[in-house]
């Protein structure tokens, strides 16, 4: 017997369409994984203090703001 996990299980029609969309204009899809303690804590603190609406939004808003900051001369 097969059990499905969150990772497992399929995914409505309209989700996949959105994620297809999304990588059409050049986004990735990541596997799950777990965070460090430390790094879960602050990403809490940032959702919390709304850096940004869910874990997911403000782990792509930091990656863009360091990204930016390797780019932008000191």
């Amino acid at each position: 017997m097969l059990c499905m996990t969150d990772e497992t299980a399929p995914r409505p029609l309209k989700q996949r369409a959105y994620e297809s969309r999304l990588r059409d204009r050049g986004g990735r899809r990541l596997p799950g994984g777990t965070l460090q303690p430390d790094a879960a804590r602050a990403l809490d603190a940032l959702v919390a203090a709304g850096y940004a609406p869910s874990a997911t939004a403000c782990i792509a808003r930091a990656l863009v703001e360091a990204a930016d900051r390797l780019t932008d001369p000191v």
